[in-house]
């Protein structure tokens, strides 16, 4: 997964996936630039196309870098189906959330 934050909390995302989850490449955007405001000259977000394009390379190419990103991302896809199944901690939040507006809805 290739990460490009243009907001405020799209950082944060950015640094989960990249630096915790281990699934992804940063683009290399560093800032947040609010769109019509300021110098209107000024590009909203600065990446290079030859940046783009190395990161595209990490993340399409083999290596031990890519094998590892796609393994770590298989054993997420795993865990997140386990944790879907009927009994699984996803599944008991997701059960708690319809009861809980259901039950607001009887009232």
């Amino acid at each position: 997964m290739a990460t490009w934050p243009h907001f405020y909390d799209q950082f944060i995302n950015e640094q989960l996936v990249v630096d915790v989850l281990k699934i992804g490449v940063a683009v290399g955007v560093e800032e947040p630039k609010l769109f019509g405001i300021g110098d209107e000259n000024e590009v909203a977000v600065k990446v290079t196309r030859a940046e783009v394009q190395k990161v595209l390379e990490r993340l399409m190419g083999g290596g031990d870098e890519g094998d590892e990103r796609r393994e770590r991302a298989k054993e997420l896809k795993e865990k997140a189906r386990m944790a879907m199944e009927e009994g699984g901690s996803s599944w008991k939040g997701l059960q708690d959330a319809i009861n809980f507006v259901l039950e607001r809805q009887q009232k």
